[in-house]
């Protein structure tokens, strides 16, 4: 079948050449124009090769300009249009879409019109040189899919590239878990420390007179607690003062003690109910240097003549608001005292020749704090003791105006009453001890 079409082609062509001849038309030397296509279609190819090996990068729109030279590149296929245009004058063009009329001379100007009669008139001359090669013609390629005539616009080609690779599957690790096993802190330590100097210098005529005198003032505090944020809180507090001051009229000591104590208080907490807790306190107090009266060796207090202690169990209040409160109830308490120096013990309400002595009795202490002000603060201290024989109470002050970080005034008031002592008169009085400094503080 495939042998008898083609001996019926090459007769036509004959025919259609021969009476191409005879006929005065506009005439189109196809090997020559077909040569060119194919030149300028091998140029093509070779700047893309240039451009593919120099800048491309892959953009998503690089679609090809032209892709009406397929039938070149494909597996050899028996089309229609080369037959048609070899025997017909009258030819329309398989993708134009208006009728051009072959021997009218518009050939010339129609750029597509030209393009496909060059490729029909290159695959006539295959078919009839090498018709062995034909393996399949153009109805079989529209039956299998292989051709499709029903696209009319232009098809934008997208190539996601993360739909194409799958992502590998997570593999599971498995490392080995080390734990550590903390133990939170409940330890908190805060410390402070001041220092408060002052000068004053008469000359020799001032009309009021006056002793020339230097003077300084050393604290040191430190508080350290134990909250374990359950039921225990156990808070150690240690504070000392120190004011040394020279007096012109003192012969014998170039300075005297002014401010001379050290306190240390440890108190237990165990939470009971609401604000209220179980609590064990005790409460130590001594002074540091011995003070003597002016121009004598005879010293009226020294560390640890006297030396105070009280042990009290009962109840604490706690109250933390805008202020800080805290009451210790103690209807049991143990205080001791204790003389080193046996010419000072009936001066500290001891008997002659006895060092201690011991009261059971009740304690009562508060503790309050609150800042009045941004930078004004007020600290104060009430202790009261008895025996149901005697009492003794004290009631300590300070307050605090901060200049700036490091500087600050503070005024210190400290009244405090012993029904055990007297004075030289035989008297009992209220004694008290009061200080206006300014001076470098800093808090750790």
């Amino acid at each position: 079948m495939k042998k008898s079409l083609l001996l019926f082609m090459l007769a036509v062509l004959s025919l259609s050449i021969a009476s191409a001849q005879r006929m005065r038309r506009v005439k189109v030397n196809p090997t020559t124009f077909a040569d060119e296509i194919v030149q300028r279609y091998s140029d093509s190819l070779a700047q893309l090769k240039t451009y593919y090996d120099s800048t491309w990068t892959y953009r998503g729109n690089d679609l090809l300009k032209n892709p009406y030279y397929y039938r070149l590149f494909l597996k050899p296929t028996f089309y229609y249009s080369p037959i048609n245009q070899t025997m017909d004058n009258i030819w329309q063009s398989k993708y134009g879409t208006p009728a051009r009329t072959f021997s009218s001379g518009l050939l010339q100007g129609d750029l597509q019109l030209k393009r496909d009669s060059a490729m029909n008139d290159m695959l006539a001359q295959f078919y009839i040189s090498n018709p062995q090669y034909i393996s399949q013609d153009e109805k079989l390629l529209a039956e299998t899919s292989g051709l499709r005539t029903d696209v009319n616009d232009k098809i934008d080609s997208e190539v996601s590239l993360s739909d194409k690779l799958k992502p590998k599957a997570p593999e599971e690790v498995v490392e080995p878990v080390q734990i550590v096993n903390r133990r939170p802190n409940f330890w908190t330590l805060k410390h402070s420390y001041g220092v408060n100097l002052q000068q004053f210098h008469f000359s020799d005529n001032w009309y009021k007179g006056g002793n020339n005198y230097n003077s300084f003032l050393g604290t040191a505090n430190y508080n350290l607690t134990y909250n374990d944020q359950r039921k225990i809180v156990f808070v150690t507090t240690f504070a000392a003062r120190l004011g040394m001051q020279t007096v012109k009229g003192d012969t014998i000591h170039k300075w005297t003690p002014t401010s001379n104590e050290m306190r240390m208080v440890n108190n237990l907490n165990i939470k009971a109910i609401g604000k209220w807790s179980y609590s064990l306190q005790l409460n130590s107090v001594t002074q540091i240097l011995p003070k003597y009266n002016m121009n004598s060796h005879t010293a009226i207090s020294d560390i640890f003549s006297p030396f105070s202690t009280n042990l009290s169990i009962g109840m604490d209040y706690n109250l933390n608001k805008k202020f800080s409160l805290k009451v210790h109830l103690a209807p049991l308490s143990f205080d001791y005292r204790y003389v080193a120096r046996a010419n000072l013990e009936t001066r500290h309400g001891l008997k002659p020749h006895h060092h201690f002595k011991e009261y059971y009795g009740s304690n009562i202490s508060v503790n309050f704090s609150m800042n009045i002000l941004k930078d004004l603060s007020w600290t104060s201290r009430l202790d009261y003791f008895t025996d149901y024989s005697f009492y003794r109470w004290e009631f300590e002050n300070t307050l605090r105006f901060s200049i700036n970080k490091y500087l600050n005034t503070t005024l210190y008031l400290y009244p405090r009453f012993d029904y055990s002592r007297r004075d030289r008169d035989g008297k009992r009085k209220i004694e008290y001890q009061e200080s206006f400094t300014l001076g470098f503080n800093i808090d750790f």
